[in-house]
């Protein structure tokens, strides 16, 4: 693990080769920080296999994830998996602990947590209510993108921080949410088939077990490429949008609860697309 008083988050870049390490037990990403094991294999004891690297610049891209409910590690793998059939990427997968919604990770201390990346993916889940969280510790969050540097969002993302009463967070997601619906199949419908993202997208796609979660406002800059109607209140709420945070490109979806629906085909391709909008590839 790497010593606290070093840099906590500083997580070395992990390539195609060591895609299998982060489909081990999500045990190896216990604590804040942890680093991969050197020498790993797949749930099936097979090695890694390469992916052939397509060509174009490298692009370097940072994961943020942790929190309570979700497998990690596992969707970390996946959607790298995805992206590097597509792009040349080298990524640095920043685990930050914890596994509950009432931990504070220290990453966003550092007010330079972003630099030295082209793409940050936040797919986290913290929702401390009791402690108490400073407004310059928010704001550090929102540098990245007031920075240039796009980013995307995906689903518990949108949960992060929502009991603060300030929107620094929110103004960088492009929408706000406090709470969901029960986990469902959530029938989603395309509401901008003409744009990049949603290419070759399903007009209707129903998604493995998910979550619709409830926006209670949509901010300015934001637009819906899909929707879904929450049972609960019958109510249609975005569920796929971009958002343009101080000039930066950011692609977020409330989708992504539960394993199955990282494994559709049809999400892996929403996220990959996601993933070139946003860096303008």
């Amino acid at each position: 693990m790497l010593r606290k008083e070093a840099r906590r988050f500083a997580a070395r870049a992990v390539h195609a080769s060591f895609l299998a390490i982060l489909l081990c037990s999500a045990s190896a990403f216990g604590q804040e920080g942890a680093q991969p094991r050197e020498r790993a294999q797949g749930p099936a004891g097979a090695q890694a296999q390469r992916v052939q690297v397509p060509p174009g610049p490298r692009i370097r891209a940072a994961v943020v994830a942790g929190g309570c409910c979700h497998d990690y590690p596992g969707q970390t793998a996946t959607l790298m998996h995805a992206v590097e059939k597509v792009l040349p990427v080298d990524w640095t997968f920043l685990y930050i602990g914890g596994t509950n919604g009432q931990h504070v990770p220290a990453l966003y201390d550092d007010p330079n947590w972003f630099k030295g990346y082209d793409i940050i993916v936040h797919n986290e889940c913290y929702t401390p209510g009791d402690t108490l969280i400073s407004q310059r510790y928010l704001q550090n969050i929102g540098l990245a993108t007031r920075a240039g540097i796009p980013a995307m969002v995906i689903h518990c993302a949108m949960h992060t921080f929502r009991a603060e009463p300030t929107d620094e967070w929110r103004e960088v997601q492009g929408v706000k949410s406090v709470r969901h619906g029960p986990a469902t199949r959530v029938p989603m419908k395309v509401a901008a088939p003409k744009h990049p993202i949603m290419q070759g997208i399903p007009a209707e796609w129903l998604s493995p077990v998910d979550e619709i979660y409830i926006l209670d406002r949509v901010y300015p800059g934001t637009v819906t490429l899909a929707t879904a109607v929450e049972p609960s209140n019958s109510t249609e709420y975005a569920v796929v949008w971009t958002h343009q945070a101080q000039g930066a490109r950011v692609f977020g979806t409330s989708i992504g609860h539960s394993n199955a629906t990282w494994a559709d085909p049809v999400y892996q391709q929403l996220l990959t697309q996601g993933f070139k909008w946003a860096v303008g590839r």
